[in-house]
């Protein structure tokens, strides 16, 4: 969420249209019907609200809106878990970043994020969770690998692409914790056999397989030294598609 500097109107921005409808269902929840202003951009969708609904919340809680100096009101913290809960969805429905070994949140407001630490100690243990640090002007925190399936099971996502990432860490997890590895060769003829039913994304064939994303970009980069797969370039990343030769190469 966003409060416009000049015309104190909040706003809200996602690529992701779930979010944004479960966000106007909160505000209709909380402040009823309004003028809503709906605008879908080329890379995003946006909502804009009434100044008044800003003002309505800054009255009631005390708080400022502007990132780097915002926080959640003391209220927050003595709220149901469910509500905590609640709250630590939106951060990482929004800010955070499932990787295959944690859930990372980076922000510029220590503050924010020392409270974010906070909520997540409610539900998460000391020991799953990083220490706060500062890299230039960001605030990182993460919640390590053994913390995700406990994030998971009382984080409710709305993301559907963290909520596929989130399920991928969690099974990456466990496959590691058994030990299992795989052939040599094995890597490069799988992704080709995945390329052959359709065209994907690095990620998606990353996750298929269950192999990290640098090992997976690797492996494709040299089949693509071999001709065996081509790459076409798609917004914000390109897509793989396997080629003549190596349709022959997975046939023999």
């Amino acid at each position: 969420g966003h409060v416009d500097k000049k015309t104190g109107m909040p706003s809200y921005i996602n690529k992701n249209k779930g979010l944004i409808n479960n966000f106007n269902i909160l505000i209709k929840k909380s402040f009823g019907n309004s003028h809503v202003n709906r605008v879908k951009g080329k890379r995003a969708y946006f909502i804009i609200y009434p100044k008044v609904i800003a003002d309505l919340i800054k009255h009631f809680y005390d708080i400022k809106f502007h990132s780097e100096d915002s926080y959640f009101p003391k209220e927050t913290f003595s709220l149901p878990k469910e509500f905590s809960y609640s709250v630590i969805r939106a951060v990482v429905d929004d800010e955070g970043t499932i990787r295959d070994n944690r859930i990372a949140i980076r922000m510029k407001n220590k503050k924010l994020v020392e409270q974010i630490k906070t909520i997540l100690l409610n539900f998460i243990k000391k020991s799953d969770l990083m220490n706060i640090k500062q890299r230039g002007d960001f605030f990182d925190i993460a919640i390590k690998s053994k913390g995700l399936l406990q994030f998971r099971n009382k984080i409710k996502l709305i993301h559907p692409m963290k909520i596929n990432d989130l399920d991928y860490a969690i099974k990456k997890q466990k496959l590691r914790s058994r030990g299992q590895r795989y052939p040599k060769g094995y890597a490069q003829k799988e992704l080709l056999k995945l390329l052959n039913k359709k065209s994907m994304k690095t990620k998606e064939l990353s996750q298929n397989l269950f192999i990290q994303l640098n090992n997976t970009s690797l492996h494709l980069k040299n089949l693509e030294s071999k001709n065996f797969v081509r790459q076409e370039n798609e917004e914000y990343s390109f897509r793989w598609f396997i080629t003549e030769s190596g349709r022959k190469y997975i046939s023999k």
